[in-house]
């Protein structure tokens, strides 16, 4: 089961660094787009830590690693859609 874990991690890392390519086509006239990057950037890699060293859990039974993973990746993809909504509108 570990083997499974450390194999998605890399994954969602570079789900944070996905846009790091278009950076400079995007500082030019998209600064508030870029820190809705870099927050997706940063949340997404807080996520792939919490999932991959399965930490923390405050309430083990109900509330654990995982579900902060799932939390920060939502609010990662939400400032991911936002920051194309902005450019897009």
């Amino acid at each position: 089961m570990l083997v499974i874990v450390w194999t998605g991690v890399p994954l969602y890392l570079m789900l944070g660094y996905v846009a790091v390519p278009f950076v400079e086509t995007l500082l030019i006239g998209a600064g508030f787009v870029v820190a809705l990057l870099v927050a997706g950037a940063v949340l997404y890699n807080i996520s792939a830590v919490f999932y991959g060293v399965r930490w923390p859990n405050l309430w083990p039974n109900t509330f654990t690693h995982h579900e902060f993973f799932h939390g920060f990746t939502a609010a990662a993809a939400s400032c991911h859609f936002a920051a194309v909504w902005l450019v897009v509108t």
